[in-house]
């Protein structure tokens, strides 16, 4: 669910993420996309002034991923808007989750495709990111970062 991964063990079987102990917090570390947090009454409006009802964290988190690559050293999840999903957040996009490990550790990486015609605006924590629609890479402030 939201496109994470909920288990690393090695080959004694000594588990390396965080289980969702209740007595602490349940939950593990979703994908949070378009936002990370919560809006005012879980309520979003428009451009155009159309009101849209985005859950706390975004759209993705509790969604089934499709694993697109399973290999030895590299796993990658996708998603793709549709259904509901269109109706809380309008804008067509696709998300990859990659991990990958090697050398000892785990290195995450995502990748977000607009599918919409404009630019497409969300919410990652400490930046804004605008995805542009004649391209894959994102811009944050300015700067390509991928």
């Amino acid at each position: 669910m939201g496109g994470a991964l909920s288990s690393i063990q090695d080959k004694d079987g000594v588990e390396y993420l965080w289980q969702g102990d209740p007595a602490y917090w349940s939950g593990q570390a979703p994908v949070l996309f378009p936002i990370c947090g919560s809006l005012r009454g879980d309520t979003a409006h428009t451009e155009t002034g159309k009101i849209l009802k985005m859950p706390r964290h975004g759209i993705v988190r509790k969604r089934e991923f499709v694993c697109t690559h399973n290999q030895e050293d590299r796993i990658v999840f996708h998603i793709e808007s549709k259904g509901v999903m269109l109706e809380q957040f309008p804008w067509r996009f696709c998300r990859r989750e990659n991990e990958f490990c090697g050398y000892g550790s785990l290195n995450r990486g995502n990748r977000n495709r607009n599918l919409y015609q404009k630019i497409l605006i969300y919410f990652l924590p400490d930046v804004i990111q605008a995805l542009y629609c004649s391209c894959i890479s994102c811009m944050v402030l300015g700067a390509v970062i991928c």
